[in-house]
């Protein structure tokens, strides 16, 4: 491979390495984007998303779980619980995202009033 030729794989894979992320973080399939895509092309793909990453972020995910990826922050856990509660009294439909988010939200409270209800047991 040419330099020209690696330097052809690199600039295409910084044009797709900005949709492949905003796909993931919204929990869409990304294949639209990489089925075409040669061997070659994916690991230029996988080199500019690893340059980008941050190594405490990194860490986080791989350490979680499953397939479950970084984890909310607990305001955006919070705005999903609100989201719910607004969609639900609206008679809405709940959107299974935010019903997963606000199914952690509310385990996340549940094990916030555990913890203190043992540590006030405890004093």
């Amino acid at each position: 491979m040419t330099p020209a030729d690696r330097t052809a794989l690199i600039v295409r894979a910084k044009q797709l390495a900005l949709p492949v992320v905003n796909c993931v973080r919204a929990d869409i399939r990304y294949g639209h984007l990489t089925a075409g895509l040669s061997r070659e092309e994916l690991l230029a793909l996988v080199t500019v998303l690893a340059d980008c990453a941050s190594p405490e972020r990194l860490a986080v995910v791989t350490r979680a779980p499953g397939d479950l990826g970084m984890p909310p922050d607990p305001e955006a856990l919070r705005r999903a619980h609100a989201e719910r509660v607004r969609l639900m009294r609206a008679g809405l439909p709940v959107p299974h995202r935010v019903r997963a988010l606000d199914g952690q939200y509310r385990a996340d409270v549940r094990r916030r009033r555990i913890a203190a209800a043992e540590e006030s047991n405890a004093a």
